[in-house]
């Protein structure tokens, strides 16, 4: 009974170290395939977020991250390339805000020199008063046409999207 007792605690203490090495091996498996590379990922938000887009993500063939990476890699892209669109539409934005208040100076100077002419009462001939005053509607007018593109371009922002083909 004793040697039949021996045996029996050498069979029990054999199948704990099989499977202390058999959890032992999926701890390693864990750490390696799941743990490891979640810990790599783990600044990857962080640095998208102060705007570092440029440093593409490694990507692996390990079958539960590969897809996520490589979905995470497009959606950087992506990211990056509306921040290229964003800048190129302020840069054309501001270059035309620049332009049209460089345009409406001409005829907003023109109004006030034509109303500083008819206040000091230089053209006396009715005739040509209703000329200055003609002057002044065109120069107005002419405002009016800068300030409507410039609501025109401000509008054009809201309804500009792409439209990019492809499978779904």
């Amino acid at each position: 009974a004793n040697q039949e007792q021996r045996q029996t605690v050498i069979a029990v203490n054999l199948v704990l170290a099989v499977m202390s090495l058999l959890l032992l091996g999926m701890l390693v498996f864990v750490q390696r395939k799941i743990l490891n590379p979640f810990a790599e990922l783990g600044g990857l938000p962080y640095e998208l977020s102060k705007g570092n887009l440029t440093v593409p993500i490694k990507e692996n063939k390990n079958r539960f991250f590969g897809r996520f990476v490589w979905g995470l890699n497009v959606l950087r892209e992506n990211l990056e390339q509306q921040k290229q669109r964003e800048l190129s539409l302020l840069r054309e934005k501001k270059t035309l805000v620049i332009s049209l208040s460089h345009d409406i100076k001409t005829p907003l100077s023109a109004i006030k020199l034509y109303a500083k002419a008819l206040a000091k009462d230089l053209y006396n001939e009715e005739e040509k008063q209703l000329e200055m005053y003609g002057s002044i509607g065109e120069k107005a007018d002419e405002i009016e046409r800068f300030l409507s593109q410039i609501i025109e371009a401000s509008s054009e922002d809201f309804l500009n999207f792409e439209v990019k083909q492809g499978e779904f």
